[in-house]
């Protein structure tokens, strides 16, 4: 894919390099690592397209949740407002990037409830 061109279609900065491949597998899709002069980001590749409409409900409830200071990746939009942009022949959405750690088992089980309980509210 184009670093450059996700970066302009998303309004990333410049000198943009992208990952030489996936960096995740998920059910849904693809995840590739973009590093720009304006930070991090992950971009989404779907393994079945979807249609921006159908992206809107779950990409608001995303945006909201963060807002509301549920520790999520932020949603970055394209240039134009939309979720997805096309780069290469290929559909892409793009969130910051979070670094993940190991996974703790020593983890609060009620900071957790809470976490999850803020998303359903």
């Amino acid at each position: 894919m184009d670093a450059a061109a996700l970066s302009r279609s998303f309004g990333l900065g410049t000198a943009a390099r992208l990952s030489d491949g996936p960096v995740a597998r998920g059910k849904q899709g693809a995840v590739w690592r973009l590093d720009t002069s304006d930070g991090r980001w992950a971009v989404k590749v779907p393994f079945h397209p979807s249609g921006e409409d159908d992206a809107q409900v779950s990409t608001r409830f995303q945006e909201a949740a963060h807002a509301a200071g549920v520790p999520t990746p932020a949603v970055r939009r394209t240039t134009d407002g939309r979720v997805f942009a096309t780069v290469d022949g290929r559909q892409v959405r793009v969130y910051e990037w979070v670094a993940l750690g190991a996974p703790d088992p020593g983890l609060d089980p009620a900071m957790v409830g809470a976490v999850v309980a803020a998303m359903h509210q």
